[in-house]
């Protein structure tokens, strides 16, 4: 039984992180802002508040579906950046 429970719970997260990385920039953008919205209303807990924010910065990060794709915000290039400025 636990095994079961086990092996469903893998499998779930697997399609829901296939499902999340196959859907379509502006989409996945969208859906994770309104849920970081949700998770920052008062009176949820702290640990809410954490997922759905990583949630929502993971969103921002490219998938390597489509390069040129405007929808996602382009990766920082490695560079001089300055403290303070």
């Amino acid at each position: 039984m636990l095994q079961n429970l086990l092996v469903g719970t893998i499998v779930g997260v697997a399609a829901a992180y296939a499902v999340w990385a196959l859907v379509p920039g502006t989409t996945r953008l969208g859906l994770a802002r309104r849920l970081g919205a949700w998770g920052r209303e008062p009176g949820r807990p702290a640990w809410i508040e954490r997922l759905t924010g990583a949630i929502e910065r993971a969103a921002g990060q490219r998938h390597g579906g489509c390069s040129g794709c405007s929808s996602v915000p382009p990766a920082k290039p490695p560079g001089r950046e300055r403290p303070g400025r």
